[in-house]
């Protein structure tokens, strides 16, 4: 077999591999070496800095300390000011200062007192005479201007026995602004001060010099200062003290590894090349390697283009590589295809699967969740979620403001405006339109249990507001309760839906949480009567009158404010104009021209609770009246009239349907339903599952009969059909609701 692509492989890599390699081994090196230079000298820099701060600030504590205590100290300037004799006691409360401050400052190795008058020296242990005391030259310098700087390293003994120690003084006169009573002399020894700065740096690869005034060391005895300079050390940074005027060097020891890295640069290029050679001989071994794959499959291309060839008469050399070009675009085309229907099928896939947790059509353990995660690309572990949905509002006038493409679009840019805001967080999201304006969101919480649900909110206030404010738009957000569990998802999304419904108590474009919403109470027992007002308005019941009544008493009884009423009048209207919106066209127009308007004018022009509830009455009453007048002109009217007071008395019957109440009435059962839904605005299937239902929770509340029985005495032959509509209904099983009730 031919080695001419193997050699053409081969030949093709080396030349760049040198070139390419040995600039960029020099480059590196060259810039590794700069970057080390200026990382060193900065590095020596900070620490110098900071060693010569840390110093200036201990020793201007001690310096504070002990000006403070010329100032505060009666003791010590009794004894300063005493013109001669011994007071024993005094002289032991000054030592006992003395040894405080010793104490309170541990840097602090020594401290005396000189009394000018009488030449006497007191120290923490005991007195001299000042011409006996072994520092008496250096009190003898002072005398004349005791308020200096902290001094040169100099040599000191408190007894004459003692060894010299290398310390620095500060001298301070009494009194502070004449200093002609005496003078207080502080010694650090010079190493306490290295100590101090001892952990800031490594003694083995780095050092640190402090200077005095006159550019003398400050020696350290724990350290052989010549040695560093023998092992040729080098100074990168130098800081001069503003307070001390002492100056610190910093530098790197060349001695051990560190020397030996410096030193031997050239070992570093003598690496490389042994790299560059292990490199070369790598490439020619998965050359060889993969040589053949590659010339089998140039091969059967050849074979391809001369069976071509054959067809469009060009030659297989001249166009090879046009061909590979060609086949390869083609293939990745495909590729890109495939990968783009894929993760449209995999979104698809990913809401039907999360629209059926949503319904309660499927029920989904841990360990199924995980199995259809790693499938749609979801995290495997379910974790803790929470549903919450984006309603559009006032989407009537939406739909106005926009076309049907518009629409669209602005449904888009809202549901990417969700995705990217919670993406932000770092939290997973799946959403999807469930309606025509209400957009659900299923967002997955972070793990930690200590996650704070003001979080969660602030999430929710944020596309709440980012939509206000960008696309001067609306909306009111539904939050459901948090989901341990997949089967949870059902009920937080019939939360977030519960929500919503409080919207009209609540107000638009603002955030709606379930777990917050009033469980029991006035502002629930508001709500039913305001649906139950609504529900007897729509099928023409006649205590539609005094429901309102009622209604009107339990705010007088609750004592609302004013704003409560109004929000509790807008919602009773809101209700009622669904309900007419949904009873038949020919009803319409009157409500809507007349009756609408006037029941959304009258809340806002009101002073007293007698005065809306006699306005908001008559509006009703008047358009109940003219509603029956229309309901009466129609010929079916009556018919549908009887087949409504029929359900009412024999709702209990099991065996009533469509089909029943056709033999009974002798109408078609269709017909029946398309006739009731027009007089009334519900379903026949709905207001018979009302009847029944508003049934059981009177017997539940009222009786102790079992739940087989009650669903019986209601017409269902199943309990288990009475519970899962029961439930379906209410939000509660039948137990549940007996229990709260």
């Amino acid at each position: 077999m031919s080695k001419k692509w193997f050699y053409r492989t081969l030949l093709s890599y080396i030349p760049v591999f040198f070139v390419v390699t040995a600039f960029l081994f020099f480059i590196f090196f060259q810039t590794l070496s700069e970057q080390n230079k200026k990382e060193t000298i900065k590095a020596n820099s900070f620490v110098a800095e900071q060693a010569i701060r840390f110093i200036d600030h201990s020793l201007k504590a001690i310096d504070e300390k002990v000006t403070l205590e010329l100032l505060r100290n009666q003791d010590l300037a009794a004894f300063l000011s005493k013109n001669g004799g011994s007071d024993l006691k005094l002289e032991v409360s000054v030592m006992n200062a003395m040894r405080d401050l010793k104490i309170t400052n541990p840097l602090i190795d020594s401290i005396y007192i000189v009394r000018f008058q009488d030449e006497t020296v007191l120290s923490s242990s005991t007195s001299y005479p000042l011409s006996r005391y072994p520092d008496q030259p250096f009190i003898t310098s002072n005398r004349k201007a005791p308020n200096s700087v902290w001094s040169d390293s100099r040599s000191f003994k408190e007894f004459s026995y003692e060894p010299d120690s290398q310390v620095v003084s500060l001298t301070r006169g009494f009194p502070v602004f004449t200093q002609e009573k005496g003078m207080v002399v502080v010694n650090v020894k010079t190493e306490s001060l290295y100590g101090l700065i001892r952990q800031m740096y490594n003694p083995d690869i780095s050092f640190i010099r402090l200077y005095g005034h006159e550019g003398s060391e400050l020696s350290d005895a724990s350290e052989n200062t010549g040695k560093m300079v023998q092992e040729g050390g080098k100074v990168y940074a130098s800081y001069v003290s503003d307070y001390t005027g002492w100056r610190v060097d910093s530098g790197i020891k060349k001695t051990g590894l560190t020397g030996l890295i410096l030193d031997l640069y050239n070992i570093w290029i003598g690496l490389g090349i042994l790299v560059v050679v292990g490199a070369v001989g790598w490439i020619v071994y998965v050359t060889r390697r993969n040589y053949k794959p590659i010339e089998l499959i140039v091969s059967r291309l050849e074979i391809f283009l001369a069976y071509k060839a054959r067809f469009i008469g060009a030659g297989a050399d001249a166009n090879v590589f046009k061909f590979i070009e060609s086949a390869l675009d083609s293939m990745i085309e495909q590729s890109n295809q495939l990968e783009r229907q894929y993760y449209q099928d995999l979104t698809v896939r990913r809401n039907y699967f999360i629209n059926e947790l949503l319904k309660g059509t499927r029920r989904v353990g841990a360990e199924e969740w995980k199995q259809e995660a790693e499938q749609l690309l979801m995290p495997a572990t379910f974790g803790r979620q929470i549903v919450f949905v984006v309603e559009i509002d006032k989407y009537a006038e939406f739909c106005k403001e926009y076309n049907h493409r518009d629409q669209n679009l602005m449904k888009f840019v809202i549901s990417k405006a969700v995705e990217e805001t919670a993406s932000a967080g770092e939290e997973s999201i799946w959403v999807l339109w469930t309606s025509s304006h209400q957009l659900t969101c299923v967002l997955r919480l972070e793990e930690e249990a200590g996650a704070e649900q003001s979080e969660d909110m602030a999430l929710f206030e944020s596309i709440r507001s980012w939509l206000e404010n960008n696309l001067q738009l609306t909306v009111t957000i539904g939050i459901g309760n948090r989901a341990e569990q997949p089967e949870g998802l059902r009920d937080s999304y019939n939360e977030a839906l519960e929500a919503l419904r409080y919207k009209a108590v609540y107000g638009d474009n603002c955030l709606i949480d379930y777990g917050k919403l009033p469980s029991r109470g006035e502002a629930n027992e508001h709500m039913r009567l305001i649906l139950s007002i609504v529900d007897a308005y729509r099928l023409a019941q006649d205590d539609w009158l005094d429901k309102l009544k009622t209604l009107f008493q339990a705010m007088r009884r609750s004592v609302l404010s004013r704003d409560d009423i109004v929000s509790l009048l807008h919602s009773l209207t809101f209700h009622l104009n669904r309900a007419v919106s949904s009873i038949g066209p020919q009803f319409q127009p009157l409500w809507k021209d007349r009756v609408f308007p006037q029941l959304q004018a009258l809340p806002d022009a009101f002073e007293m609770l007698e005065e809306i509830e006699a306005q908001y009455t008559l509006v009703l009453r008047q358009f109940a009246d003219e509603l029956h007048e229309l309901r009466d002109a129609k010929t079916n009217h009556l018919a549908i009239h009887e087949v409504k007071a029929y359900l009412e008395h024999n709702f209990t019957n099991p065996n009533l349907s469509l089909d029943f109440l056709s033999d009974q009435f002798g109408m078609n059962g269709k017909y029946v339903s398309k006739l009731f839904k027009e007089a009334y605005g519900v379903k026949f299937v709905d207001y018979l599952i009302d009847l029944r239902i508003e049934h059981a929770k009177r017997m539940l509340k009222e009786t102790d009969n079992t739940v087989q029985e009650i669903a019986e005495s209601v017409g269902y032959s199943s309990a288990i059909s009475f519970i899962r509509t029961f439930k379906k209904v209410t939000g509660v099983s039948p137990g549940d609701y007996r229990k709260e009730k």
